[in-house]
């Protein structure tokens, strides 16, 4: 009783002498137990994107930043996974994936790449944020139990960085996001998909930043960037690739042919961001 009150005693002067603010605009956050300082409350998460966000973003966001994330809703294209502008109708087929192949054969992600949750993303991706990681892996975590069995999925990885430029970020972003996976599945009760502990994916080779390059660019970026670490271990398997952002489909495609060219069933994507 005594330590818990200690605690409690302690984050309230915390709270006095370093009030929390929003992580977009800067207005200081009521003096409550915010999710930074007493971890994620996985109890009662909501299902539907827009009330997850805003349960998990109390305490790093204020209600405003927290009101303008814009959640992807059907109809959605139902491979690429973009939102489609009229909302009457049933998930489809988008023109782009109508003309080509995709080498996944569904993506999905929490939110449209604007708002606060761009914010985040960027403060988590270019400005060591790394406490975002969490909570954002929270909000994944909730997409990928609205649009996958997780008893299907046999592997879920991260989209890798190439080793110079995790030294230079000191950590890779989309594998921060599924870091705390196992743990939150069992706050929730539910069945924890089969993280990839090491390397199943390698980026052989260092590429530019995909940032601002048209669809033909990007594609000719990624050539022979990617590399399967070991083909026995992905063949014949379900694996979900995991990223923070899906633009063009460009990276994500790239992982996946080289995967499925490794011998895997399939490969589905979840990102946070669509853009």
């Amino acid at each position: 009783m005594a330590e818990r009150l200690g605690g409690r005693l302690r984050r309230i002067f915390a709270d006095a002498l370093f009030p929390a603010k929003c992580f977009v605009c800067g207005v200081f956050l009521p003096p409550t137990v915010s999710a930074r300082q007493a971890g994620i409350d996985a109890s009662g998460l909501a299902t539907d994107l827009g009330d997850a966000y805003m349960q998990l973003l109390d305490g790093f966001l204020c209600r405003t930043c927290r009101m303008d994330f814009q959640p992807l809703r059907t109809p959605l294209c139902s491979c690429c996974g973009v939102m489609f502008p009229g909302r009457e109708g049933e998930d489809h087929l988008c023109g782009r994936c109508l003309e080509g192949r995709r080498f996944f054969s569904k993506a999905r992600a929490a939110g449209s790449y604007q708002g606060s949750l761009m914010h985040l993303i960027r403060s988590l991706k270019y400005q060591g944020k790394v406490q975002l990681g969490t909570v954002l892996g929270a909000l994944l975590l909730v997409v990928f139990e609205r649009h996958w069995d997780p008893a299907a999925v046999d592997m879920v990885t991260a989209v890798p960085l190439h080793a110079r430029r995790l030294r230079k970020r000191g950590f890779n972003q989309s594998a921060q996001l599924v870091g705390g996976w196992a743990r939150l599945s069992a706050k929730l009760s539910l069945p924890a998909p089969i993280l990839a502990t090491d390397r199943v994916l390698v980026r052989s080779r260092a590429t530019a930043p995909q940032t601002g390059l048209p669809r033909a660019r990007r594609l000719a970026n990624l050539k022979n960037a990617f590399a399967v670490v070991c083909k026995a271990r992905v063949r014949g398997k379900y694996i979900l690739l995991v990223d923070d952002v899906l633009t063009t489909g460009a990276t994500a495609g790239e992982c996946a042919r080289v995967l499925m060219a490794a011998g895997a069933r399939r490969v589905d994507v979840l990102t946070l961001a669509r853009a």
